[in-house]
């Protein structure tokens, strides 16, 4: 009998803790893209955004891809700490939705991103480009 109560208190435990014993979850990415109707060096960026190349590597690296209005959602805005447009963040999503920048390029005095830099960028992999130094 006391067999028995192993065996079903095992089964349970085991059970229970699927999670557990399992693989480790993936790591699943956003790209947040920070932008404004009005906003002219916005536009620009979305043209280097739209390139073929960047979009097949998005693909390719199962990135989703979300357009943020600032305008529209001010409250995204201030959870990530957006201070200028265009901003752009690659975000690492994990298990409860549990989210960290892991990559951030917009701010006062940034250039804009070249199709190169941007699918470097996007690569959670690869470092990504450097920003200049400021003064």
């Amino acid at each position: 009998m006391r067999w028995l109560f192993v065996i079903v208190f095992t089964a349970l435990l085991t059970w229970c803790c699927i999670d557990a014993l399992g693989a480790e979850p993936k790591d699943d990415y956003r790209l947040l893209r920070f932008r404004a109707d009005w906003c002219g060096p916005c536009h620009r960026q979305t043209k280097v955004y739209v390139d073929a190349k960047i979009q097949d590597e998005l693909k390719r690296l199962k990135i989703e891809d979300v357009y943020v209005d600032v305008d529209k959602h001010p409250s995204v805005v201030k959870l990530w700490n957006v201070e200028t447009i265009p901003t752009t963040l690659l975000v690492r999503v994990r298990v409860k939705n549990k989210a960290t920048a892991v990559k951030r390029w917009g701010g006062k005095g940034m250039p804009l991103l070249d199709a190169d830099q941007y699918r470097e960028f996007v690569d959670p992999s690869k470092e990504g480009p450097t920003p200049p130094k400021l003064e």
